[in-house]
């Protein structure tokens, strides 16, 4: 593999993120995304690294693309965002191209230089929190412990997408 194109990968752990370790995944990573996609997996497959790799690779290829990440409860969705998504962007070899000190750089929001954004957010007994955003992609995690009524009132923070609307 030449050096080009490693920089172009997400680098996990110092090495190069493939999905040669993560082949189940390959979907999530298609061109072509279905508007739903679902994952019924055990634990510890690399479902967070893959969904994190995934995120931050079409938040920096689609401008102004945004994507809403829920889980129940906001320590998931802190680790998340703290543990896989930051290191990815952390960790990249163009980290310079994909953020600078103009962009939002927290636990519950994190933009990029093409104005994409990732949103996190929890919901486990209150849905309001994700009201009001505008959001091109809704991934959940743990969905099974989310309340069935919520995905609803959260799918509707894509309403406005131009690209449709894509949850996972």
């Amino acid at each position: 593999m030449t050096g080009v194109q490693t920089c172009a990968l997400p680098i996990l752990k110092g090495e190069p993120y493939h999905l040669g370790d993560h082949f189940p995944f390959e979907p999530m990573f298609a061109t072509m995304m279905p508007r739903r996609l679902v994952y019924k997996t055990g634990r510890q497959v690399a479902k967070s690294t893959s969904l994190a790799a995934q995120g931050i690779l079409q938040s920096n290829t689609i401008k102004f693309f945004n994507t809403l990440y829920v889980t129940p409860r906001y320590e998931t969705v802190r680790r998340f965002s703290s543990n896989y998504v930051r290191s990815f962007i952390e960790q990249s070899p163009v980290k310079n191209l994909l953020i600078d000190s103009s962009c939002t750089n927290s636990v519950l929001q994190r933009s990029f230089l093409n104005h994409s954004t990732m949103f996190f957010s929890f919901a486990y007994l209150d849905v309001d929190r994700t009201r009001g955003l505008n959001t091109d992609k809704t991934a959940y995690d743990e969905v099974q412990d989310l309340i069935p009524e919520f995905i609803p009132i959260i799918r509707e923070t894509m309403s406005g997408s131009k690209h449709g609307g894509y949850e996972l």
